[in-house]
């Protein structure tokens, strides 16, 4: 029993003596980490509008002059004269984009005016950054008119319809 005993307290001494060398003995360590490494910057669609030119106006005669350069007053337009302005639209956003345009609806003004935009240009046309596209304004005073209708006032601004338009990013 006494031998017993002593393997006992032996194995047992190795144990405790083995198991503090396993348990104090440094292993090296290391850990790697990483991130997406990604910023996003969503895009933009912006629009800019501005007028090529004042209204220009087309005589009978086939005779074209820049008259104005703002909403100003236009005095002396005589049946057969027409008026245009030239619209510019660019993408100065930063993302291709769609057009659509609404209002300024075609009419005529009984024999007195006849205002057309020029929509076919710009309807569902794809512009890509800083790209540009134009339409027309014309108006026109129809020959027609009658000799009553002398000294009357036409505002644009009443008689048709805003021009408005849209932009759709392309997916």
């Amino acid at each position: 029993m006494k031998k017993n005993k002593t393997i006992a307290f032996v194995m047992a001494a190795g144990l405790l003596v083995g198991g503090t060398f396993v348990g104090t003995k440094a292993l090296f360590t290391d850990k790697g980490t990483r991130t997406g490494d990604l910023v996003i910057n969503t895009g933009s669609l912006k629009l800019q509008v501005s007028e090529r030119e004042g209204w220009m106006v087309k005589t009978p005669g086939g005779k074209t002059e820049t008259i104005v350069a703002g909403n100003e007053l236009i005095s002396n337009a005589k049946p057969g004269d027409k008026f245009l302005r030239a619209i510019e639209v660019k993408n100065i956003g930063t993302l291709t984009q769609k057009l659509s345009i609404e209002g300024g609806d075609d009419q005529n003004l009984k024999d007195w005016l006849k205002i057309n935009v020029t929509k076919d240009d710009i309807q569902n046309r794809t512009l890509v950054p800083n790209e540009g596209v134009g339409f027309l304004i014309e108006v026109e005073v129809l020959e027609a008119m009658e000799n009553g209708e002398q000294s009357k006032t036409f505002d644009l601004n009443t008689l048709m319809s805003e021009i408005t338009i849209n932009a759709e990013q392309l997916k």
